[in-house]
């Protein structure tokens, strides 16, 4: 079904965390990763109020449990301009084209009103098999 490659990518989006402030813990973002079970990371907001770094799932893995109370989310965060960015409109066939197919990626989605969400290359795989499967 090639017209599955037409579909916007915002369909297939992940909702993320609101944005942790600056003095958040691992404890917080990993509390934030239980409310979000699907989100691949956690947004930061820096200095200046925008977001602009992330806590992965991974980073928190590493940090003993013990320690998530007293690890600062900042010391673990990586910068989100590393992240290929989406628009929801963006075709499945276009983010495909620009990212890659069966590499591991993740984008990041803002919409409209600048709420963040991320698109991965999981989540994309699936329609790309079920359009080459017709």
């Amino acid at each position: 079904a090639p017209e599955l490659l037409e579909m916007p990518v915002g369909e297939m989006r992940r909702h993320l965390p609101i944005a942790l402030g600056s003095t958040a813990t691992v404890a917080d973002v990993q509390a934030a990763f239980d409310t979000h079970p699907n989100a691949p990371f956690v947004p930061l907001t820096g200095l200046r109020n925008s977001t602009d770094s992330m806590v992965t799932r991974d980073a928190v893995a590493r940090i003993p449990p013990a320690q998530h109370p007293v690890v600062p989310a900042t010391s673990v965060a990586e910068p989100l301009l590393a992240l290929p960015r989406v628009d929801p409109a963006e075709s499945v066939g276009s983010v495909v084209a620009r990212l890659g197919q069966g590499q591991n990626w993740w984008a990041l989605m803002a919409d409209r009103d600048g709420q963040l969400g991320a698109l991965m290359s999981t989540d994309v795989a699936g329609v790309l098999e079920l359009a080459a499967g017709e």
